[in-house]
């Protein structure tokens, strides 16, 4: 009888895990006004991306960035991957762009087949762990996957921790408004 009470509480525990974030609390992060501008370590950080070019975000005035930190061995990230990928179809040629950093970092060998077979159309990099720190100290928290929505002027104005499907509608939702200037 034990055994059985063990096999449900792992299948009730997979069947929720895609919806949580890999790391502490899966709540999605909603307060906007409490996060500073995007502080200049993160601005100026030099990123190294998977096609051999660096990517610094204080070269992005003009654009509204989604940073998402992820890495391919966590669920919840796997799970927002496609809305992902769809916020970059729909909004990337009104000057939005998703860049997603892999925060452990993985090698070149396995992201470019794990971009590949998720359909990823957005940038890649890496974020080495100065920058994860700088990231983590904005949400206090230590996990993954994280987003942080940058506007046109270089702005943090959307801040999301975890992949559930709450987090996910209103990160959809606050990149529409920011795009579209009615936030």
């Amino acid at each position: 009888m034990r055994s059985k009470h063990v096999v449900l509480v792992a299948l009730i525990i997979l069947a929720i895990w895609p919806f949580s974030g890999c790391g502490q609390g899966a709540e999605q992060t909603d307060r906007v006004s409490e996060y500073p501008i995007a502080p200049d370590a993160i601005r100026n950080a030099s990123i190294e991306l998977i096609d051999g070019s660096t990517y610094r975000l204080a070269d992005q005035q003009g654009k509204v960035v989604l940073i998402n930190l992820w890495a391919t061995w966590c669920g919840p990230c796997r799970n927002e991957m496609p809305e992902l990928v769809k916020l970059q179809e729909k909004y990337g040629p009104r000057g939005f762009e998703v860049v997603g950093l892999d925060v452990d970092p993985e090698p070149l060998e396995m992201i470019k087949p794990f971009a590949e077979k998720m359909g990823i159309n957005y940038k890649l990099g890496w974020a080495d762990e100065d920058l994860v720190t700088e990231f983590f100290n904005i949400t206090e928290r230590n996990g993954i996957p994280q987003s942080f929505l940058i506007n046109r002027n270089g702005e943090l104005t959307g801040v999301f921790f975890g992949g559930g499907e709450e987090t996910i509608g209103k990160m959809k939702e606050t990149v529409a408004k920011v795009v579209e200037g009615t936030d």
